[in-house]
Parts: C-alpha cells; structure tokens; sequence
C-alpha cells in the first residue's frame, strides 16, 4: 500500500466526490503514506472513510494492515484499473458479521 496512485486516479476521485448530491465534504486525513479520505454526507446521513490502496493485488495482508482509520461500513478502493483482490477477505467479512 502506499502512495504510488497514480495522479489521474485521484482527479477522477475529486471530479467524482464533487459532483455527487450526497457529499457535503471530503477531507484526506493525515495518514502518513496513505490516501485516506473522509467523507461527510447530506441528508443525515453518517460519515464514511475511503481507503484508495495502490496495490496491485489487495490481498489478506493488506486488509489486516490497512490504517486505523477504516472501519466496518467505510470502503478500500483499489485505485488501479487492472487491480485485483483476494476473496478471502470477503470470507473474513461474512464470518465477523
């Protein structure tokens, strides 16, 4: 994980976040050598984090050791169009629900 995303990645992310009529404001949030963001919606609805990993392959070990910040119910991006994920982590999800 890290910050090798590449810059185009995250001026669609900012094109994408300002023109959504659910988002009151996003922040990146002081993660050292991460992209975290957080996001605050309208309609009441509560706060989410946004995890944009470069990872080419996300897999369980990036999930165990992605930052702090992202909680159930916040979101990984996998920034990179070719990416993939281990299903493993959605295994890990279903039985800790």
């Amino acid at each position: 994980m890290g910050t090798g995303i590449h810059n185009s990645i995250l001026v669609f992310f900012d094109n994408q976040m300002d023109g959504h009529n659910c988002i009151e404001t996003y922040t990146r949030l002081p993660v050292e050598d991460e992209y975290v963001f957080e996001i605050q919606r309208k309609n009441a609805l509560p706060p989410v984090n946004v995890h944009a990993s470069d990872a080419y392959y996300y897999d369980l070990a990036d999930f165990l050791s992605r930052p702090k910040e992202i909680r159930r119910g916040d979101f990984i991006l996998i920034a990179r169009p070719e990416a993939g994920f281990d299903e493993a982590i959605m295994q890990l999800l279903e039985k800790s629900a």
